[in-house]
């Protein structure tokens, strides 16, 4: 009697492998990692983890975030059949305190966290992952000197709306870059080196700070006051951009327009009185006059969008555009067929603690020259 032959996995061709696993979660990429010594190699080879995250962009997977200011913790969570499922019951947010959410940037979170007993600090975060940096400007925002510590503390619980955050990836140096802005400068804090510097405006001052900066193509981007501002990474400097022609035309206001990320593109979005215009940015960051399309307008007519109420586009369901309108109601927009679909998210604590949903990707990516805090 012959013996079936069991199939073994050392027969698959590694390329294949590779490919097969740059389609998993990072859940099940955590856990292969124990599987054999060669996987776990594939699984936190840099090259590897940029191929994940490019698959994850490609992919949408309507996850998100799930966190409120008023308690500490995440929850992973994915939107489906306008419901809230929980992919991951709730992640301890560092510190286990009510971080602020600044911004975000290859599935990394830059928060800022403060309690009574630790000083204010800045945390990027990967909170799949679990891996984190902890760090804090040493640069006051009206003057160069450094903080002494118990003032830092003080001027950062009083005073943090003072400063725009971003966070971007500089191809170049294989570095991330966390960005804060003041009204007179701005500070570079270099995750490879764990160094700081420091930019300032001369006799140039921007206003409207306490934004979060959108990361697209390797740069962030504002809107200070009503100045479209970009970081570039490979000169540390701040460049204004010219805004689609069309908000010149119609005299738009700058307390109603804002930047999102959209399908990878930079999105400029304005809430007019009686419709939403929406226009994507070409893809690069070279030039400070870039070429907008406008690739939506939305009538104000069907009586969900009242005047002048507070929007965001979160992103691509599919075909159609998802925009939050509160804490749990929302509009599917189909810019092809332009039809509305309004409805409440059914599932969760959305509502009872107005929590905040941040769109999020499965990624591994995190700093070069790190260490992940041991659970």
């Amino acid at each position: 009697m012959v013996k079936k032959q069991k199939g073994s996995i050392s027969n698959i061709p590694p390329e294949i492998i590779e490919i097969i696993l740059s389609k998993l979660s990072v859940k099940s990429l955590l856990r292969f990692k124990s599987v054999s010594k060669s996987w776990n190699t594939t699984i936190s080879d840099p090259v590897f983890i940029r191929k994940h995250l490019r698959n994850s962009n490609t992919s949408p997977n309507n996850l998100f975030l799930k966190y409120t200011t008023t308690k500490p913790g995440f929850t992973l969570v994915r939107l489906k059949d306008r419901k809230l499922e929980t992919e991951e019951a709730v992640i301890d947010s560092p510190y286990n305190c009510n971080a602020v959410v600044l911004c975000e940037c290859d599935g990394m979170v830059l928060s800022w966290c403060g309690s009574s007993t630790v000083y204010s600090k800045y945390v990027l975060w990967n909170p799949l992952t679990r891996s984190r940096i902890d760090f804090h400007c040493p640069y006051g925002y009206d003057q160069l000197e450094p903080f002494e510590s118990h003032k830092f503390a003080i001027w950062h619980l009083s005073s943090r709306a003072k400063v725009s955050a971003g966070i971007c990836y500089d191809a170049v140096t294989d570095d991330y870059k966390v960005v804060l802005v003041s009204r007179t400068k701005c500070v570079v804090y270099s995750c490879r080196d764990s160094s700081w510097k420091v930019n300032k405006f001369g006799m140039r001052k921007y206003h409207g700070a306490g934004r979060s900066g959108v990361s697209v193509d390797g740069a962030i981007y504002w809107f200070l006051g009503r100045n479209l501002v970009k970081f570039d990474p490979r000169n540390d400097e701040l460049e204004t951009l010219k805004k689609p022609k069309e908000l010149y035309n119609i005299g738009a206001n700058g307390r109603f327009y804002d930047l999102a990320c959209l399908n990878c593109k930079l999105c400029l979005y304005w809430n007019g009185e009686t419709s939403i215009r929406l226009w994507t940015k070409e893809k690069g960051i070279i030039g400070n006059n870039p070429n907008w399309e406008e690739f939506a307008i939305i009538e104000k007519n069907v009586g969900c969008f009242p005047t002048r109420r507070l929007l965001e586009p979160l992103c691509f369901v599919g075909n159609k555009i998802l925009i939050g309108l509160s804490c749990s109601r929302f509009v599917y927009y189909s810019p092809s067929e332009k039809t509305i679909e309004e409805f409440e998210v059914d599932g969760g604590d959305v509502q009872e603690d107005c929590s905040r949903l941040l769109p999020y990707r499965n990624s591994l990516c995190f700093p070069a020259k790190t260490r992940p805090v041991s659970e």
